[in-house]
């Protein structure tokens, strides 16, 4: 995924294909959100600033979506793999596992669900520090070793 900045620049590109980055805008990081500059109003318009500052704040609120979306998926993986979760998923429906991994499986798939919904939250709250660890729920005892068995 490319950041922000790459992708308005793009979609400015896209508008405006005579401009250019390097001599016609720029974009910065403020403490309100993004902001393009322009420096060539002959090619971009003086009207420019103003009607891409909401472009620019709906983009960004779509890249906070998929960066949470993407911490979501990397806590989930780092327990356990895709293929960890097929195959854990394969001996559950086979009959497979112990009353002990069971409970564990399950645990697993309760943690699943809260980090999700934990996710959820965090983008309704549009919380900018949603990658610290004690913003998420904790893994429950067993689930990491019954995933490392899988």
């Amino acid at each position: 995924m490319s950041n922000w900045k790459d992708r308005l620049v793009g979609a400015v590109l896209a508008e405006f294909p005579g401009a250019s980055p390097a001599t016609d805008f720029f974009i910065e990081s403020s403490p309100d959100g993004p902001v393009i500059k322009v420096w060539n109003e002959d090619v971009l318009g003086p009207y420019v600033e103003a009607d891409w500052q909401a472009k620019c704040e709906a983009l960004m609120a779509v890249e906070f979506v998929e960066a949470v979306k993407l911490q979501i998926a990397q806590r989930i993986t780092s327990v356990a793999s895709a293929s960890t979760q097929m195959n854990l998923t394969a001996a559950h429906s086979a009959g497979l596992l112990t009353p002990e991994q069971q409970a564990a499986y399950l645990a697993g798939l309760g943690w699943i669900a809260a980090t999700r919904q934990r996710g959820k939250e965090l983008v309704a709250a549009h919380d900018p520090d949603f990658a610290e660890d004690e913003k998420w729920p904790l893994l429950p005892d067993g689930v990491a070793e019954l995933a490392a068995l899988f």
